[in-house]
């Protein structure tokens, strides 16, 4: 995949949410902040993300929204309260 994306071939979106759902599976922090889980009371957060303080940045570069409003989102779209 990530040669597919040097050469323009992959979208850099598709990438980070793969990406992330490998390192998920492995026991890894994700790098863009992509993959989440609902807790006990039923709100949406995100699995564990390396370098949290700079998900933003890579997020940014990719496309992809602020954290904050993707997770925002997904609890407005799929929260279930308890």
């Amino acid at each position: 995949m990530e040669l597919a994306l040097q050469q323009g071939e992959a979208d850099p979106v598709h990438v980070a949410y793969l990406t992330d759902r490998i390192m998920m599976r492995e026991g890894k922090p994700q790098i863009y902040g992509t993959q989440g889980g609902a807790l006990e009371n039923g709100v949406i957060v995100p699995h564990p993300i390396e370098d949290e303080e700079h998900v933003n940045d890579r997020r940014k570069a990719i496309g992809l929204e602020p954290i904050e409003e993707y997770f925002k989102t997904m609890n407005e779209m799929y929260r279930t309260t308890k």
